[in-house]
């Protein structure tokens, strides 16, 4: 220690930098005076002087001696630290030497990042972008200087922003600075953002002395033409007008806001152009659909480039909506809750069956009811056919009827279903995540026909709404979780850990950590793998389980061992089988036996067994069941010769054993269907067979074949023109074809004597169903005693006798009770089948030129 000749003591230390320093400090601590000190930082640095967990500042105050203050955050002022313009003041306390040591440390870390800055202009009116960007950003090259990135908020975000009040005549409008953070923002060298936002700042001050407002009306559905889809890009209007444009966010207001410079303003182009909307860009018409604020509809506005289209539209419209009476929609309450069942499981049926286009309520009127609208046969179709104007009396009896019967369908399901309630459960946020787990585990092992309950939160309140007792049923599981979470909570802490062979550690944590994070989710522990180390963290009864588990999988791995066993490339598609089978069976067993399969392969001996060729499909079955069954079977492989090859010779390939046992087998199953023939009179030969339906009909439902053991099969009768009258010519007008057609009718009646053998075979029980099936077919055919032949002019309308997926003809056959038999449309010559009653056969005719009429009435196409 030594006095200067300032008179102030100056002490000295000697020794070891670090021992001296550390000494002077520790003087200075006990003689010098505590000091605070204020150290401005950019509030972008703060993160970076505190830390990760506050590991800088820590190590700051421990090297400096100081303490250390950052300012607390206001929760209720937004914080922004990529913008190096708010400035925080950091508060140092301790002596001299300490302070301005730990103010040199902070300053550094300050100065290393301070290379580059991020700034936002807050004080810029969203009213000047599209003059500072210009179209596409097109102005922004000059500001955009020495590295520079610009960022100008586009249309969307800022379009909404207040407009300022319109102005006194001869004054300009007071432009008020962007809010909800829409601010331009500059990125990039300090020095560069800086002399970036000093030419932006003038650009600024230029426009306030250069912008005027301008106000018009407009009718708002024209606004679509301006700004947007229909009409041009914002960008697109600042360039051809060098005006900005705003439009109301209220569909209601019908003021339009144009600013731009004087000289655009005064002559009025940007108004112009708003007064010229694209409609011009539209060759027909658009029809606008408003809502009121309540939801109710509004006028239809119809924007046509033409007055003709728009006369047009307007009668197509009316025509169409003539074309919807009241009779063809009905409103039927419905619980929201049932509103997903509906869409997913009952719409598609009512359109099937009842051609009824079922209409759920949006979001927005979730409570409201639902419409069912009658569209009929063509309801299934992408465009249903709706013909236009009003309906007659008949057509309006089937909407009814359709309505009628598919609104009775939707109600008796609801009304089946239990009444709708919902229970609430308190629930902390931190369960939410694994109730959530639990809630979609327990909604998958719900019965099939049973509709799940909707689960919902607000907060800590998790809401079950579904039928009463699924409502209780959940609200009780729900409970019992959260129970168990909370005592599981309470063990949380809980570890454990084991050892664990570091070599299987890979298979353990799967591809990705799949497998490890399935673990962590089934068993809800924590699951960590170190240097053949297992450590569990969790609730002690889980932790066990999981482990448990772990350590039974390892010893399954450590079980395993890998052998190279060489096989004859002859043989890897018997290993293989049939989409793996064979080598998925071998990788379940827990000792494979491959060497075992090779071998049984090389001892495997090949018979072959004579069967004639019509038995074939015996052993075959309905798509190769009967003979995969018989292979599994008898442990054999059997070898069918192709269809129409002529072979009869089947190859029966396996063990000695098994193949003298297959052979045997096969010989008794083939001698035991030779079939059992039933006498049909030749004379209702095609009237029973149904053009070979029934015989599908037997071999679909009872696995049943017919055969006629070589038998002729009796002529069919054909049809002629009638005498009465001749067919059209193409040539004629439609109103002469419309109804022009040939028909006859004769008795039902045949000049074929005798019977014919139907030859049955199948499995017993199915031979006995086709026999009855038969003989009901047969009478059947007695009963039918009259025979029309209808033949249309153009095969084309065929199509219509026919309709939608056959509804059309299967209508009219349960109306006449009569069979009717359609020819293809290329059949130039055939005629149309009617077999049935008199009076049935008439009334089919009848129908069959109703429906042949109606399919050629000119439909609108639909919108």
């Amino acid at each position: 220690m030594s006095t200067s000749s300032n008179g102030r003591l100056k002490f000295e230390a000697t020794g070891q930098q670090d021992v001296a320093q550390q000494a002077l400090k520790d003087l200075v601590q006990q003689i010098g005076t505590t000091q605070t000190i204020k150290v401005p930082i950019p509030q972008s640095a703060r993160a970076h002087i505190i830390g990760r967990q506050g590991s800088t500042i820590k190590a700051l105050q421990q090297k400096s001696g100081a303490r250390i203050q950052m300012p607390k955050q206001d929760e209720n002022v937004p914080q922004d630290d990529d913008d190096d313009d708010a400035v925080i003041d950091v508060i140092v306390e301790g002596n001299a030497v300490s302070a301005a040591a730990a103010r040199n440390e902070i300053l550094k870390i300050v100065g290393d990042r301070g290379a580059s800055a991020t700034t936002k202009l807050r004080d810029i009116p969203a009213q000047f972008y599209p003059f500072i960007a210009g179209p596409n950003n097109s102005l922004l090259a000059p500001f955009e200087t020495d590295g520079v990135q610009i960022r100008v908020p586009p249309y969307q975000a800022w379009a909404s922003e207040p407009l300022p009040a319109v102005p006194n005549a001869g004054q300009r409008p007071t432009f008020a600075p962007a809010s909800r953070d829409n601010h331009i923002s500059l990125a990039g060298d300090r020095a560069s953002v800086q002399a970036a936002r000093s030419a932006i700042d003038r650009r600024v001050q230029e426009l306030h002395d250069q912008l005027l407002m301008q106000q018009v009306s407009i009718q708002p559905g024209r606004h679509q033409f301006i700004i947007g889809p229909r009409g041009v890009t914002a960008d697109q209007f600042l360039s051809e007008t060098g005006c900005a444009i705003f439009l109301p966010d209220d569909g209601d207001n019908d003021t339009i806001t144009v600013i731009g410079p004087q000289q655009h303003i005064d002559n009025g182009s940007c108004v112009t152009v708003a007064f010229s909307p694209s409609l011009r860009r539209h060759t027909n018409f658009h029809a606008n659909t408003p809502r009121a604020s309540d939801g109710g509809a509004l006028p239809w506005e119809l924007y046509a480039r033409d007055g003709k289209n728009a006369l047009k539209a307007q009668s197509s419209i009316s025509s169409l909506v003539n074309a919807f009476p009241p009779s063809r929609l009905s409103a039927i309450p419905v619980d929201p809750f049932f509103h997903a069942y509906l869409r997913k499981d009952v719409t598609p049926r009512m359109t099937q069956s009842h051609g009824v286009h079922v209409i759920l309520p949006g979001a927005e009127d979730s409570d409201g009811p639902v419409l069912l609208v009658f569209e009929g046969p063509s309801a299934t179709e992408s465009k249903p056919e709706i013909k236009a104007g009003a309906p007659s009396a008949d057509e309006i009896k089937a909407f009814q009827q359709g309505i009628e019967e598919a609104s009775k369908h939707i109600l008796d399901i609801i009304n089946k279903q239990e009444n709708i309630t919902a229970a609430s459960v308190d629930v902390p946020h931190k369960f939410h995540e694994r109730l959530r787990r639990f809630i979609k585990k327990e909604q998958a092992q719900r019965a099939a026909d049973q509709i799940p309950v909707r689960v919902s939160s607000t907060g800590t309140t998790v809401t079950v709404r579904g039928p009463a007792s699924a409502v209780t049923s959940f609200e009780t599981k729900i409970k019992e979780f959260v129970e168990q979470e909370k005592q599981d909570d309470k063990e949380r802490g809980f570890t454990m850990d084991f050892d664990f062979p570091q070599k299987f550690a890979n298979h353990l944590i799967g591809k990705g950590g799949s497998n490890i994070n399935e673990l962590r989710e089934r068993f809800d522990v924590e699951i960590q793998v170190n240097e053949g180390k297992v450590e569990l963290k969790g609730p002690k009864a889980k932790a066990e389980a999981a482990k448990a588990h772990i350590l039974s999988q390892g010893k399954a791995w450590a079980d395993e061992a890998t052998h190279i066993i060489k096989v004859d490339p002859k043989f890897h598609k018997d290993l293989i089988g049939s989409q793996g089978s064979v080598i998925n069976r071998l990788q379940t067993k827990s000792s494979p036996r491959i060497l075992e399969l090779v071998s049984s392969k090389e001892n495997q001996v090949t018979e072959i067994l004579e069967v004639l060729t019509d038995k074939h499909r015996t052993l075959i079955g309905r798509g190769g069941e009967t003979k995969r069954q018989l292979e599994t079977q008898l442990s054999v492989s059997i070898d069918v010769p192709r269809q129409g090859d002529g072979k009869t010779g089947v190859k029966l390939t396996g063990s000695s054993e098994n193949v003298a046992k297959a052979k045997e087998h096969l010989a008794s199953l083939v001698k035991e269907q030779e079939g059992e023939a039933l006498q049909v009179p030749r004379s209702l030969h095609h009237a029973v067979s149904n053009n070979g339906q029934i015989f599908r009909q037997l071999r679909s439902n009872h696995q049943v074949t017919v055969s006629h053991d070589g038998q002729s099969v009796p002529a069919k009768s054909s049809a002629t023109r009638a005498n009465g009258g001749a067919l059209p010519l193409i040539t004629d007008d439609e109103e002469t074809t419309a109804d022009a057609h040939s028909w006859k009718v004769e008795s039902v009646g045949s000049t074929e004597e005798g019977d014919i053998a139907w030859v049955l075979r199948g499995p017993p029980e199915g031979v006995e169903k086709a026999k009855a099936s038969i003989n009901k077919a047969i009478e059947e055919a007695r009963k039918n005693t009259t025979v029309g032949y209808l033949i249309l002019p153009d095969p084309k309308t065929y199509r219509f006798v026919i309709g939608q997926g056959g509804c059309t003809v299967n209508t009219i056959r349960k109306h006449s009770g009569c069979r009717i038999t359609v020819p293809r449309s290329d059949s130039q010559e055939e005629a149309i089948e009617v077999v049935g009653t008199a009076d049935g056969v008439e009334q089919a005719k009848d129908l069959i030129l109703a429906a042949v009429r109606e399919g050629q009435v000119p439909r609108e196409p639909r919108e």
